[in-house]
């Protein structure tokens, strides 16, 4: 998985994760139902543009280029790639842990 995403952006996945149970209004670990914060069809967009988001901050930061290229690499290759697979797999272990425990 390090080939596919960065490993300082994994520390999204879990947070991204909680995040989405909470705006669903799921108490942690329990999968109890309380009043969702948030309609459930808005809960992946809220979330792919948040790892967008933190994704093209931290390429920024990390960028070794200068000029356009460094807007290239911190937006297109670090926010959109990166943020977008970052919010997919948090999503996907979402979903894998909840019927899981079905």
């Amino acid at each position: 998985m390090e080939n596919m995403i960065k490993p300082a952006l994994l520390v999204l996945v879990p947070i991204l994760n909680v995040v989405g149970q909470w705006m669903k209004g799921q108490t942690l670990g329990t999968g109890a139902a309380q009043k969702a914060k948030v309609e459930s069809n808005l809960i992946p967009v809220i979330l792919i543009c948040t790892a967008v988001l933190v994704s093209t901050i931290y390429g920024f930061i990390v960028s070794s280029y200068q000029g356009w290229r460094m807007i290239l690499d911190a937006v297109v290759m670090t926010g959109l790639l990166q943020g977008a697979l970052v919010a997919f797999v948090s999503m996907g272990v979402y979903d894998t842990l909840r019927k899981k425990e079905r």
